[in-house]
């Protein structure tokens, strides 16, 4: 377990035994209990003064992750430590005082004088919750990591039953959709929600924080790209400052994509100028060659980490343990090997770009309905059980528009949940997600920032050297000339140059699924593994289902239908 895991019941232990997949890396571990309230925790020991673990006669406070914006508030409210800063806002504020603090983190409190515990997951739930509420035997609880929840109910004596929704969604999405889990008594809270439970009344959930596209802002474009730029510095130099605060060294992705390069160059244009970068890349592709030009361009030293072929697809358990299948193997052991293997003791935060080009440039692309709707349009259409609509439909309906459907799905469980794999090493944050840089870029009316018009133009009034290199998803220069004849001749030349450097255009090894599939057996391995495994579901119409969708000729539409014979089996065998 890395994380909280906790819960109120007359009983104190905690019944079952964790998996331990990190080693003997030290670690954050304690327990604490209180009348019916028991908790523990297991943090990388990153950040420590951040992570509360602490009480005094009025309040239990937990924090598992970074409170950015700690040393300001303490300043300003002339407080010296954390743990007095979150219950001076907490008695000041009520609940709400969430809202003070920025970060990656979720919180619990105990007010041991109303008796009361409420748990608070972050705007994004790149650090989840997950919760069971017994009413029948008035217990609540809830934990970080939905595996080791499932564990804990499991040894409680509490029934778990299988969620058909969400295999069936992690075998055609690659994550589930919704606040769903694989159990029918698991939820996850959802983003900028917090849940209140009190033995008498039950629980509630309320929400402190709503992604919303409206109001619309009614700017002009000059107004949008000043403040696109003030929020963002804001945001970084938050972010920075907090690895100065414990002495950290900088680590930045860095990638041939336009949001680590603005993670990592803005940050070293404000003065950052010690910035360690990260970057994935098959060999020779664009990320590898656009990253050591920016990296060689501003004395960066830059750790290159190659994947050139699909032997990680044979390695399976540590990546369904870490994010408890929620998010497909196939996708996360790529990140999940690096993190082994790279030493983050002298670093502090990972400073990444999650989701610069969805938030700025948007997800919607020349899309002619952005606003209420009433069909199913799935990302992925090489594979969709017709299962999902109903309750994909009924998502969809909780959002005001179709973009804050894919934030609160596709970005906030698919690509944060990847976030998962750094906590056992160190903490990770992106400037483009800050509160205020995240509602703000939301609410810009969607004619500006479709196809990256507004990125584009923000790069080029206020960061014009970053936007001569090349950009990954386009092939071409991030800024272009502006004599159009020239355009052509300086692409098709400069391409011819970058390839007698060894450039190879078609070799992004991270997602070349058909081409590993011919590697080592690497097929029939898994397709011994499938027929193994899928023996193992009781449901019928279930296991038909991922037979047909396994027995599909897309080599990925194969590893997603795996990964879910894989999840069963971790919540159900025996």
């Amino acid at each position: 377990m890395i994380g909280l895991l906790g819960f109120i019941s007359n009983t104190d232990t905690f019944g079952h035994s964790e998996y331990n997949y990190f080693g003997n890396r030290p670690y954050l571990e304690d327990d604490y209990h209180f009348e019916t309230f028991h908790i523990k925790r297991k943090l990388n020991d990153k950040f420590y003064n951040d992570k509360l673990f602490h009480e005094d006669q009025d309040l239990f406070i937990a924090v598992d992750g970074i409170l950015l914006n700690s040393r300001q508030l303490k300043q300003h409210y002339a407080i010296k430590d954390n743990f007095s800063l979150i219950k001076h806002l907490y008695l000041k504020s009520g609940k709400q005082f969430i809202n003070a603090l920025k970060g990656d983190f979720s919180l619990v409190i105990y007010d041991k004088k109303r008796q009361e515990l409420i748990v608070y997951t972050n705007i994004t739930t790149s650090k989840p919750i997950y919760y069971h509420f017994s009413k029948g035997r008035n217990e609540f609880y809830f934990a970080s990591n939905a595996y080791q929840l499932a564990m804990c109910l499991k040894a409680k004596g509490i029934t778990l039953t299988e969620n058909d929704f969400a295999f069936y969604s992690v075998a055609s999405f690659g994550y589930v959709y919704g606040n769903h889990h694989f159990t029918n008594e698991i939820k996850k809270l959802g983003g900028g929600q917090l849940i209140v439970f009190k033995s008498q009344k039950g629980c509630e959930i309320e929400t402190y924080f709503k992604l919303s596209s409206y109001p619309q802002l009614d700017l002009t474009e000059e107004e949008y790209l000043t403040q696109i730029k003030e929020k963002f510095e804001q945001a970084i130099k938050l972010q920075y400052d907090k690895d100065l605060e414990y002495n950290y060294k900088h680590i930045s992705n860095l990638s041939g994509g336009l949001d680590s390069r603005m993670t990592t160059l803005v940050g070293h244009k404000l003065g950052y100028k010690t910035i360690d970068t990260i970057t994935f890349s098959s060999s020779n592709y664009w990320d590898e060659i656009i990253a050591k030009q920016v990296a060689n361009k501003y004395k960066l030293n830059n750790f290159l980490y190659k994947m050139d072929n699909g032997s990680h697809l044979k390695e399976q358990e540590l990546s369904l343990f870490i994010n408890s299948g929620l998010l497909s193997y196939y996708v996360s052991n790529q990140v999940m090997n690096f993190y082994k293997e790279f030493d983050f003791k002298d670093y502090g935060l990972m400073h990444t770009g999650h989701v610069g080009d969805a938030i700025v440039g948007s997800t919607i692309h020349n899309y002619n309905i952005h606003f209420k709707y009433g069909f199913v349009n799935p990302q992925y259409k090489n594979y969709f059980n017709s299962k999902l609509e109903n309750e994909v439909l009924k998502e969809m309906s909780a959002n005001d528009s179709l973009e804050m459907t894919k934030f609160y799905n596709h970005v906030f469980n698919f690509t944060l949940e990847g976030n998962q794999y750094s906590y056992p090493y160190t903490e990770s944050i992106s400037p483009f997600l800050e509160s205020d840089f995240l509602q703000f870029c939301m609410r810009i009316p969607l004619k500006y920032r479709n196809n990256h018009n507004l990125y584009y133009k923000w790069i080029g009034k206020f960061y014009p050297d970053l936007g001569r290199f090349y950009y990954e998803k386009t092939k071409k220069r991030t800024l272009n000339f502006s004599n159009k004849k020239l355009r052509p001749l300086y692409h098709f030349a400069y391409k011819k140059y970058l390839k007698l450097l060894g450039l190879k255009e078609k070799n992004n090894a991270l997602l070349h699924f058909e081409k590993w599939r011919y590697q080592d057996n690497l097929e029939s391995d898994l397709d011994s593994l499938f027929n193994e495994k899928v023996e193992l579901i009781t449901d019928k119409e279930l296991k038909l289902n991922l037979i047909e969708q396994y027995n599909k000729r897309n080599f990925q539409v194969k590893l997603k239908a795996l990964h879910a014979v894989l999840t069963y089996e971790l919540y159900f065998k025996n």
